[in-house]
Order: C-alpha cells, then sequence, then structure tokens
C-alpha cells in the first residue's frame, strides 16, 4: 500500500521525512507502507482538494489474491 503525502512547509527534508514516517506508520498497525512524498500540489488529482471543499477517500477495490 502507498501513501501519499505532501510537505506543507518548504524547508522539511523530503527524504528524512518519508522514511520517519514510512516507520511510523509500520509501528502502528504493524503493515509496511510505501510512503510517497509528493510535491504541493500533486495530491490534488486524486484528492481534488483544490475543486471540492472535502479530500475524497481513495479506495482500493481490487481483488485480492
Amino acid at each position: 500500500m502507498t501513501v501519499m503525502v505532501e510537505i506543507a512547509d518548504d524547508g522539511v527534508d523530503a527524504r528524512e521525512f518519508q522514511r520517519d514516517l514510512g516507520s511510523r506508520f509500520h509501528a502502528a498497525p504493524a503493515v509496511k507502507l510505501v510512503v510517497k512524498v509528493a510535491t504541493r500540489g500533486e495530491p490534488d488529482q486524486y484528492t481534488g482538494v483544490t475543486q471540492l471543499t472535502k479530500a475524497q477517500r481513495l479506495l482500493d477495490k481490487r481483488k485480492v489474491y
């Protein structure tokens, strides 16, 4: 599973932030998640944040084999 996050502060080191979140997400649900740090505005194509007043949830409805 990939989690895409957008950094609001340009002063944050993206690689360090990615590693930190990856280990935090892994510790909480004990599931390995891939963290993708996105540039500002990049997640909008998936969430519609700039066009809508509420972010859209993304659901993966693929069959699990």
